[in-house]
Order: C-alpha cells, then sequence, then structure tokens
C-alpha cells in the first residue's frame, strides 16, 4: 500500500495502523525521488501488504514542521531521496539518502537523532550501463530483508 500523507494525523493513524512503514521523503521535482518511487512500487506489487510505504512532500512545509514536532526523525532530511524505516511505531536506525549510496545510522543513543554515515566495505564506483542509486537499491531490500519486513 502506497499514501500520500496529507495531514500530521493521517501519518500518525498510517504508522499505528501498520507495524511494518516505509517513509518516503520526496518532492515532485526531484528526479532520484521518482526513480526511488519507481522501485517503491514495484516492492509494493511484488510484496503486496507486507508494509505501507507512506509519502511526505518535502514541499509542504506545514506538514513537515507538524510531523517533525511528533516524530523527530523528521527534523533529518537534509538531501532527498530519504526513506525511514519505521516497525512497530518506531524509527529503525537505517537510513537511505539518494546521492551518497550509503547506508546511514541514526544514532539515537543519546537520544539526539544524530545521523552518522556508515563506510561501505566495497568501495566500487557504478560503472557503465549501471544505474546510480542501485546499491541504495540492493540496501533497500536488505534492509528490510534484515528487518523481518520482507
Amino acid at each position: 500500500m502506497i499514501v500520500h500523507a496529507k495531514t500530521v494525523t493521517m501519518f500518525t493513524k498510517l504508522v499505528k495502523e501498520n507495524p511494518k512503514v516505509i517513509v518516503d521523503f520526496w518532492a515532485d521535482w526531484c528526479g532520484p525521488c521518482h526513480m526511488m518511487g519507481a522501485l517503491l512500487e514495484k516492492l509494493d506489487n511484488e510484496h503486496p501488504g507486507a508494509l505501507a510505504i507512506v509519502k511526505i512532500n518535502v514541499d509542504q512545509r506545514e506538514l513537515m514542521q507538524s510531523i517533525a514536532k511528533k516524530y523527530p526523525f523528521a527534523t533529518h532530511v537534509p538531501a532527498i531521496p530519504t526513506l525511514v524505516f519505521m516497525k512497530d511505531g518506531k524509527a529503525l536506525d537505517h537510513v537511505i539518502r539518494e546521492g551518497s549510496d550509503k547506508e546511514e545510522k541514526a544514532d539515537d543513543a543519546d537520544g539526539d537523532d544524530e545521523v552518522e554515515e556508515v563506510e561501505e566495505e566495497d568501495d566500487e564506483k557504478p560503472g557503465p550501463g549501471q544505474i546510480v542509486g542501485t546499491r541504495n537499491a540492493v540496501m533497500l531490500v536488505t534492509i528490510l530483508e534484515n528487518e523481518g519486513f520482507l
């Protein structure tokens, strides 16, 4: 199920009603967001009912501010697309940001919701014919499998 959240109430309801949620921060003008959106649609089609995908348009500033008041992870969206994985109403420590080809972990041990980059062991760059962001797609599926989403 893919839903575009229009209000913080709608977002909260979706998070409460669905034990497994991917929050997709995106914008209509963002090319990589559309690429990630296509990947999420494919994932949703291949695994119907496995999880909810909630899209939040970052250009809706009032919505972003309202969500950030209730969910601190929403204050850390410096680049889009950004995916946040939620399980049972809590944000997990994995975040994927397009363009970095790195997995990031939210360091919330001290409650500050800071994000640190995790260097990948394989420093290989995409080759000819590869789509930039392919590594993010692989990370997405790996995280979802490891966290029991799929």
